[in-house]
């Protein structure tokens, strides 16, 4: 079994319904156990002014899934809980978006994979609950998540899921 990170967001309807959702089709998986979830956060839309809100959560799992394996199974979830994908490459509201943040200590630079996840030290979004499940992680660059969450202008709030 292979420890991975994923990260979740939704901007659009009851977005921790979403959330809760995506994590209930992850746990469905035998080949997929979580093992830390991190509480739910708001955050201002990342890639542009015209975007909602977003509500983010992130998870450890170990799974015995591929890398490759494991994008298929996040993109099936996000399927079947209503995503549609309007335009590639762009910044766009969306019911559930999941995203692969580490795969071990893989390193995968794929067309439709990026491992790990290429832009994850702008993202406050992703390194705040990241910091509560794993404090000790280590980014890409060899900074601690404090240190990367100090040098952006943190938006990143804790939420209730109620």
């Amino acid at each position: 079994m292979v420890k991975a990170y994923l990260a979740f967001g939704s901007n659009i309807g009851n977005k921790i319904k979403y959330i809760k959702a995506a994590y209930a089709l992850l746990e469905r998986s035998n080949d997929i156990s979580i093992i830390k979830k991190s509480g739910f956060c708001f955050s201002k839309a990342y890639g542009g002014d015209d975007l909602n809100d977003f509500i983010n959560s992130v998870c450890e799992i170990e799974t015995n899934l591929s890398p490759f394996e494991l994008l298929t199974y996040i993109k099936n979830i996000e399927t079947i809980l209503g995503r549609k994908k309007t335009q590639p490459k762009r910044y766009e509201n969306r019911q559930i978006d999941i995203d692969i943040l580490f795969y071990g200590d893989e390193k995968i630079s794929k067309k439709g994979l990026i491992i790990p996840h290429k832009d994850i030290e702008n993202r406050d979004f992703v390194l705040v609950p990241l910091s509560e499940i794993c404090p000790d992680k280590i980014l890409p660059s060899g900074k601690t998540l404090d240190e990367a969450i100090k040098l952006l202008n943190n938006t990143t709030k804790a939420v209730s899921d109620d």
